[in-house]
């Protein structure tokens, strides 16, 4: 088993962000997440028991996003959920990170500036709105664990009566039906 890293990247502009992940990777190549994955280190854990999850957020920050410290703040990284991957019997932590740059600013930044690794090949972001929609719906093969993440992202932004009441059946449009007129956002 190994401790996995699963993230929710949340931007200032209310967008999600989804990579889709290199076939280079080890688990399920091709595939697309939301947002990232990364793997718990040694370095992690000599930050010490208090400040493990932050050393987490901030490698992989800098590592996938090529993001210092100034791009966010450490109030707005949030443990969500641990969980077990049980296909792979990895020990799953979800976090939210909320950044303080805008969706096309990220965009900018994965476009031009060099980052230390290279483990997703395409990135696209969506509203909380689109990703309710592509949680009921998806059209994307996605990492298994993508959908919790959705989930718990849409939890965290909205609350459980939010949630009960966007996914209420009004709400939800059928599947390869017509897309109702009322807003998820």
């Amino acid at each position: 088993a190994r401790v996995e890293h699963a993230v929710d990247v949340a931007l200032r502009d209310d967008h999600v962000l989804l990579t889709k992940r290199s076939e280079k990777v080890s688990y399920h190549p091709g595939t697309w997440s939301c947002s990232l994955e990364e793997q718990l280190a040694t370095q992690d854990l000599e930050a010490g028991p208090s400040r493990t999850v932050l050393q987490w957020c901030q490698r992989l920050l800098w590592e996938e996003l090529g993001l210092g410290t100034e791009m966010y703040h450490d109030d707005n990284l949030r443990i969500l959920s641990v969980f077990l991957e049980s296909a792979k019997l990895n020990i799953s932590v979800c976090t939210h990170i909320g950044l303080d740059i805008t969706a096309s600013e990220l965009h900018r930044i994965l476009r031009w500036l060099p980052r230390a690794d290279y483990e997703f090949t395409d990135w696209n972001f969506l509203r909380y709105g689109e990703l309710m929609d592509e949680l009921v719906h998806p059209t994307r093969a996605y990492h298994p664990t993508s959908g919790y993440r959705m989930l718990l992202a849409l939890f965290h932004r909205y609350g459980a009566s939010g949630m009960a009441a966007r996914l209420s059946p009004r709400a939800v449009r059928p599947a390869g039906g017509p897309q109702r007129t009322r807003s998820l956002a």
